[in-house]
């Protein structure tokens, strides 16, 4: 069981924005239930062909996956990359080659003690734009130097991802408590109602994609020992997909908030609940598939399946255009 899911199983007890119509849930998980789902390799061109480096990547990647929408011209952060080839990429896929050009170029963003020097004029240039320049770029800066300071002066016994990876025997739970204890830049907890919730989002969205690409490289790469205790990711984009489908229903004065692209604050109990909800409806929605699957005799799946499915129908038309929650945060 994933104990920082666990941690947010209180909230749908008692919400006070969102509210889990279990039905419809039920109904979705139903309709999925059944079908081929798969886990992403992250083989995409934004990401190194070369498996020796991936850990470091998604390591330094995921340190500063966050925030990518404008919330004045609601555009994403987007890049174009060959420069003048007319391959725009957005997002957290925009970002993801920021890195891979980096790297392309020479520029050493896997060394720590490159990044514990990190400048403005460095991050300005990794980060450099096509027509949305990336938010909160001061954010990723710190991040940054938080991860190349950690490796290099920090007192933890390991000086790269790999060896976190490594010493943690591949398990996810003791990978996700390594990363969340060591680098302020993997922290991510709310409060609500005087309790901790534990999401730690990028901290459980790292191994998860290595693990996919650990699955799909014949053998070069240990998968993660216990997948089974994958958790939701609880991000940005997601939760927009559960409303429009009917399965979170958010109260009015929220939702014409989230409309009318008023941010959310961070730490708010609206902006938490979001975030703890939809974790809690992911949570039952696995449980209900797995129950259809192992009457059908088929294999149970993990959160990754899961993950990869939501995101992919978030990605078609009918969703891709709906407004997500807007919260400046370095958390997802």
């Amino acid at each position: 069981m994933n104990p920082f899911a666990e941690s947010c199983a209180f909230v749908a007890n008692n919400p006070k924005w969102i509210f889990i119509d279990d039905e419809k849930n039920n109904e979705y998980a139903t309709r999925l239930a059944l079908q081929d789902l798969k886990i992403p390799a992250w083989h995409e061109p934004v990401y190194p062909e070369d498996n020796d480096k991936i850990i470091e990547f998604f390591g330094v990647l995921n340190s500063v996956n966050f925030c990518y929408t404008d919330f004045k011209t609601h555009k994403k952060f987007d890049m174009e990359y060959p420069e003048n080839s007319g391959k725009i990429y957005s997002g957290a896929f925009g970002m993801a080659m920021c890195f891979k050009r980096a790297l392309d170029q020479g520029v050493p963003i896997l060394n720590p003690l490159f990044l514990t020097s990190l400048t403005e004029k460095d991050a300005e240039y990794i980060f450099r734009h096509k027509n949305t320049s990336i938010p909160m770029l001061t954010e990723r800066i710190v991040n940054l130097r938080n991860v190349g300071f950690v490796f290099c002066y920090g007192n933890f016994g390991f000086s790269s991802f790999t060896q976190i990876f490594k010493q943690n025997d591949f398990r996810f739970l003791n990978i996700v408590e390594e990363l969340s204890r060591s680098f302020y830049s993997y922290w991510d907890s709310r409060y609500l109602d005087g309790q901790e919730i534990l999401f730690h989002k990028r901290a459980q969205l790292f191994p998860m994609m290595y693990h996919g690409r650990a699955l799909s490289s014949g053998g070069r790469l240990q998968p993660i020992r216990d997948p089974e205790n994958f958790g939701p990711i609880s991000d940005y984009e997601i939760p927009k997909i559960k409303r429009a489908y009917g399965i979170l229903r958010y109260h009015p004065e929220l939702a014409e908030r989230i409309d009318n692209g008023i941010e959310i604050p961070q730490n708010s109990s609206a902006e938490v609940e979001i975030r703890a909800q939809y974790v809690n409806s992911r949570d039952m929605a696995l449980k209900k598939i797995n129950a259809i699957r192992s009457t059908a005799g088929l294999s149970s799946i993990t959160h990754a399946e899961l993950d990869y499915a939501d995101w992919s129908l978030g990605r078609t038309p009918e969703y891709k255009a709906l407004r997500h929650h807007y919260t400046y945060t370095t958390a997802y």
